[in-house]
């Protein structure tokens, strides 16, 4: 198989790298052309031209390997020593010749080969190609194309960040993806320190959405997100600590990926401008992303998906017209390494998008713009033949060539993410299979609100957790005992929180099994007494009461209750003894602890008397009904005390009358109160 690809810039790889030249000695690799797929045996043959004014007299080819870092020999083997294989030069005219060089028994695996050309003088001038060597795709595997946008820039903007009128935001190109036929999804890669909270954010002159937008995406347009890292800083330049911080950081960070929901995350790490190593990739980005971006173009092949799971990236840019006569506006634009870069033709991106079974092809855009502009910054014309299409940046370009390619793709192409691709290909296992965490039931199951409750949390996938929440709250510490035991302590809280492990392949599904019930407290009632025979509303503070299951008076069950917020309940009390008893609450995680702030006081309340009358001289023997009379500690006829009292129950007291004139209230007293006064409740002396 032999693959040629672009640079990090998306440029054609056949561009030409003078060394100590003059104008004249030119080479060029012509055979195969860019971003076509071969496959051979084994054995790749490259060609191309090269020409000079004084005479060509050499042509010289070598490869190396770019995951190993090896050179092919001539015997077909790997070595650490650079070996040139001699190109035949055809022809007897040397000022002008074609060439070809047979690479031999090259085997499977990531190739960079270099064209040197010399001349009689000994000037010399060379060209690169990048390709692959191994068996063909399986037909009968399906095949791939991801539709990615690099760091899902908003939308085009000013250098002052405001939205350029009429231009497509993200949301607009998903509407016109989905309403394809077949509908298409795509793919954004996301820089969680540049994504707003809670709107849009302008960094480096650029618009990044809010995790709101992007939940827009993946709800109402299928798509997913992968890892830009977490600050775009190049991985090259961290020590391992922040490379992992920076990696797998951002997908199990407070607010990162997995917290908001883009379960997929972990099927590819964009590196941030294409700044990666083999090291970097091996020890670090693999441990937790089943493939890692690089811009070196191309198909990827399943065959050839091996660690360290680096996978090809087409980046498509835009760039100075093709035809600069016929463009009036274009300038000339330059990539980062200061080369000119022209606007990239969308036949060649449909060519892309034509993928075979068992390849996959990513195809990452930036910006889309549509019309013209041709005054300000930045500028761009997108009207007419594509030829003279322009932007005055490289990561513009023409939304209409785009939406073309992207109406042409085959049906049979399927539009998925990378971590599709990696559980279809079985790509690197350790990744790829290792089992998302579930949380299948914890001891205890609840605890009071200020934390602290050692929890033993039990399930599967435990292993490497980073994370373990009580209600998205971070528990104060965690210990991972095995893959399916976790010790945690818990956080302060209130209600009923889910408890989630995250891992670096994921979080743990919602469900009751994970349910953590904090215990309410009880702060005070008001008012702290009542009549005994109940029906007196009480408003009871305090706080954990949002999951409240039940409002008791001594134990006793109250006549009704609502839970007005987690920090206030309104009850009515229930007949009862007299006295004082507890109020509490419970819910899921527990009852209330009983305190001096929750308790309430039944006072005594008379509901008859018999005999109600007697003589003014006193000494009759007056039974009292009614309830709350438990510790009472007086009677009285009309404010003067009862000669005798007995109490018999809670409900029943005797009591011998006073001396006394008229009709009268007999009142009881206990340590809570003293009953009121009703018609119920007066003695008549004759």
């Amino acid at each position: 198989m032999l693959l040629l690809a672009g640079g990090a810039s998306g440029a054609p790889a056949t561009g030409l790298a003078a060394t100590s030249r003059p104008a004249s000695l030119t080479v060029a690799i012509t055979t195969p052309g860019p971003d076509q797929l071969f496959y051979t045996p084994g054995v790749v043959t490259i060609g191309g031209t090269a020409s000079d004014s004084v005479g060509v007299v050499s042509v010289a080819v070598s490869a190396h390997e770019t995951v190993s870092g090896q050179w092919l020999e001539a015997n077909g083997t790997l070595g650490a020593k650079s070996y040139s294989f001699a190109a035949a030069l055809g022809g007897s005219d040397k000022t002008a010749t074609t060439w070809t060089v047979t690479l031999p028994s090259v085997p499977s695996g990531d190739y960079d080969a270099s064209a040197t050309a010399k001349d009689v003088s000994g000037h010399s001038a060379s060209s690169s190609v990048e390709f692959g060597d191994g068996p063909s795709p399986t037909a009968t595997s399906s095949a791939y194309l991801t539709l990615l946008f690099g760091r899902t820039q908003w939308v085009a903007t000013s250098p002052q960040c405001t939205p350029l009128a009429g231009q497509p935001t993200l949301v607009g190109i998903a509407q016109a993806l989905q309403s394809l036929t077949p509908p298409r999804t795509a793919v954004g890669d996301v820089i969680t320190a540049r994504t707003g909270a809670i709107s849009e954010e302008c960094v480096n002159h650029q618009l990044y959405p809010s995790w709101a937008d992007l939940a827009t995406l993946q709800a109402q347009y299928g798509w997913t997100m992968v890892s830009g890292s977490e600050d775009y800083q190049y991985m090259t330049t961290l020590t391992t600590a922040q490379q992992v911080t920076a990696s797998c950081g951002s997908l199990t960070e407070a607010g990162g990926l997995y917290a908001n929901g883009d379960t997929q995350a972990w099927g590819m790490f964009a590196y941030p401008d294409n700044q990666f190593s083999t090291s970097i990739q091996s020890e670090v980005v693999s441990q937790c992303f089943a493939f890692g971006r690089t811009y070196q173009g191309g198909r990827n092949v399943e065959q050839y998906m091996q660690a360290p799971w680096l996978q090809r990236t087409n980046s498509i840019l835009g760039g100075a017209c093709n035809e600069p006569t016929r463009c009036p506006g274009s300038t000339v634009v330059k990539n980062q390494l200061g080369q000119s870069v022209y606007y990239e033709s969308p036949v060649m991106l449909d060519n892309l998008m034509d993928v075979a079974g068992g390849e996959w092809v990513v195809v990452q855009m930036y910006k889309l713009v549509q019309g013209e502009n041709l005054t300000g910054s930045p500028t761009w014309n997108c009207n007419g033949p594509w030829q003279q299409h322009w932007t005055s940046m490289t990561e513009l370009y023409c939304y209409n060539d785009y939406m073309a390619a992207v109406d042409q793709i085959p049906a049979t192409v399927l539009t998925v993410d990378p971590a599709t691709v990696a559980e279809a290909w079985d790509s690197n296992p350790a990744v790829t299979m290792a089992p998302v965490p579930a949380v299948q039931s914890m001891t205890p199951s609840g605890g009071p609100l200020a934390g602290g409750t050692q929890v033993v949390i039990s399930g599967s996938g435990f292993t490497g957790a980073t994370t373990v929440t009580f209600g998205g709250v971070p528990a104060t510490s965690f210990s991972v005992v095995s893959a399916t035991e976790i010790t945690a302590i818990s956080p302060a809280g209130t209600g009923t929180s889910n408890v989630q492990v995250t891992t670096t392949r994921g979080v743990s599904a919602l469900g009751p099994s994970d349910d953590f019930a904090y215990t309410p407290i009880v702060s005070g009632v008001l008012p702290d007494s009542g009549l005994a025979t109940g029906g007196t509303e009480v408003v009871i503070n305090g706080s954990g009461f949002t999951d409240a299951t039940g409002v008791y008076f001594g134990g006793v069950p109250a006549t009704s209750f609502s839970v007005g917020s987690d920090g206030v309940i309104t009850a009515e009390s229930p007949a009862g003894m007299g006295g004082t008893v507890d109020v509490t609450v419970s819910s899921p995680g527990g009852t209330s602890a009983t305190t001096p702030s929750d308790q309430f006081g039944y006072a005594p309340a008379v509901s008859g008397i018999d005999p109600g009358d007697g003589p003014e001289a006193g000494g009759t023997v007056v039974t009292i009904s009614g309830a709350g009379f438990t510790n009472a500690t007086g009677v009285s006829f009309g404010g003067v005390p009862a000669a005798t009292l007995s109490v018999s129950s809670d409900g029943v007291i005797v009591a011998e009358s006073p001396p006394g004139t008229g009709t009268v209230d007999i009142t009881v007293t206990t340590p809570v109160g003293t009953s009121p006064p009703w018609a119920g409740d007066q003695f008549t002396y004759q």
